[in-house]
């Protein structure tokens, strides 16, 4: 079998069910129509039942399930490698555990980093968590947002993406 020339890095904290598992799945047909490669990391083991990427086998890093830092540091290693090479054109996270691995691992001279966001990270209780986000939007080559409201309150808030594309659900 061929190889793409052109090959993406999808990455998602897990395989479950949800709406940024869906906009995944979404997005591999998409891909898949367009003749593009991808390959899938997902960063945890799924806990619940399959979701919409079951059918993909997506690779999952053997990641323990538990949050800790050193798990994050080797997941961000993976990823900083993966991404320093020329096997991936780009990288496409989804959610805010994915984006922000993503924004850390993305170098300069590697693939172009996208970070998608499909809900409104800017929850007024959460001032430090909001910070977290601008900055890892920053630092991305294309922020992917749901809505024309959230891309303005992005903007606003300078957390300044090269770009910043609005994909409805």
């Amino acid at each position: 079998e061929a190889v793409p020339a052109l090959r993406v890095l999808l990455v998602l904290r897990a395989d479950g069910v949800g709406g940024a598992e869906r906009s995944m799945a979404n997005l591999i047909v998409a891909l898949d129509s367009l003749g593009v490669g991808w390959d899938l990391v997902t960063l945890q083991q799924s806990r619940g039942r399959p979701g919409p990427l079951a059918a993909y086998r997506p690779r999952v890093l053997e990641f323990p399930y538990r949050s800790s830092r050193v798990t994050r540091l080797r997941q961000l290693l993976w990823l900083r490698a993966a991404m320093r090479g020329d096997r991936y054109r780009a990288a496409i996270a989804f959610g805010p555990h994915a984006n922000g691995l993503i924004s850390l691992a993305r170098s300069r001279n590697g693939s172009i980093a996208i970070l998608s966001e499909r809900g409104d990270p800017y929850i007024r209780e959460r001032r430090s968590w909001n910070r977290w986000f601008m900055w890892t939007y920053r630092r991305a080559d294309l922020l992917v947002v749901p809505t024309e409201r959230l891309a303005a309150e992005v903007l606003w808030h300078r957390s300044r993406p090269r770009e910043v594309a609005v994909i409805c659900n």
